[in-house]
């Protein structure tokens, strides 16, 4: 088992760089309007020591869309492993349909959204359904799940006192060994940006020039090349741009020095246009990562 706490307003000026929980659930919000007092302190402090955390939000009974699109405004965007949570401890009418409602708007955010509430409670509210339980009661851990759920991963069992927190606070216990458990449950990591699109054509160079190449079958042959179609190309490997050159250009730099090529048409026509010089470093170079890749 891993220990670590909730905290909201009632625990006071947390001194966060003294913290040792594993991680940290945080209150942000309650109904539709209010924001915990130390919600943007607790928050910057728990993300600036790199706590796995979460944040919740009280419910009061109000629409639950309203409450929680509240909730998901005043957090922010999460980083990737924070968790949501409702915690759901007040007599709502028609308690399952206000619960599952709340927790359908926070599914787009994390992995898992979570569920609090003590054992009457979680009787009164009934199973909704893709949720991670976190059940309060107060006996040693681990503690039985509620009826209709499979499990119970986190339990608050106790009021304790931890380092860095000035008053008494909430202990948690996430039944697991690892606390990737805990984050997993959270935001995902963002998708890898996409690669920059290739230009239009008619912002292509083409680019027509003379290279011995270093390896491959023309390897030692002064050959002609030219840009395909117009287009850049991708250099995919070391293999292949050793396939390159040493460039003799058509204004005669000798081979190994930048070479001086130049466009052969599109808006750089008579423009230089420089090829790889090194393996990963570009000199001179038009473009980063895309240059006129020579073919016989």
């Amino acid at each position: 088992m891993i220990q670590g706490c909730d905290v909201s307003v009632y625990q006071g000026d947390v001194d966060w760089a003294a913290v040792t929980a594993a991680f940290v659930i945080i209150r942000a919000t309650f109904g539709t309007s209010g924001v915990d007092a130390q919600f943007a302190r607790n928050l910057a402090g728990a993300r600036g020591r790199g706590i796995p955390r979460g944040f919740y939000h009280f419910a009061e009974g109000d629409a639950p869309d309203a409450e929680a699109q509240h909730f998901l405004d005043t957090v922010g965007p999460l980083q990737p492993g924070e968790t949501l949570w409702l915690d759901d401890e007040t007599a709502l009418p028609e308690r399952n349909v206000w619960a599952g409602s709340f927790i359908d708007m926070l599914r787009p955010k994390v992995r898992i959204p979570g569920l609090y509430s003590n054992y009457s409670g979680f009787r009164r509210i009934g199973v909704v359904p893709g949720v991670v339980v976190w059940i309060a009661f107060p006996a040693l851990p681990p503690l039985a799940p509620p009826a209709g759920y499979a499990s119970a991963p986190l339990n608050q069992t106790s009021v304790g006192r931890l380092p860095g927190i000035p008053a008494n606070v909430d202990i948690d216990y996430l039944l697991a060994n690892d606390i990737a458990v805990f984050t997993g449950w959270g935001a995902p990591e963002p998708d890898p940006p996409s690669p920059p699109p290739p230009p239009d054509e008619e912002d292509a160079v083409k680019v027509i020039f003379v290279a011995t190449a270093k390896a491959g079958q023309f390897a030692g042959q002064n050959v002609e090349c030219v840009s395909e179609g117009g287009w850049w190309r991708w250099i995919e490997s070391e293999d292949e741009y050793n396939a390159i050159i040493n460039v003799t250009g058509p204004e005669g730099s000798a081979n190994n020095t930048p070479p001086r090529i130049h466009g052969a048409g599109g808006p750089d026509e008579g423009k230089p246009v420089a090829l790889l010089g090194a393996f990963g470093a570009p000199q001179n170079a038009v473009s980063a990562t895309m240059f006129a890749l020579p073919f016989p």
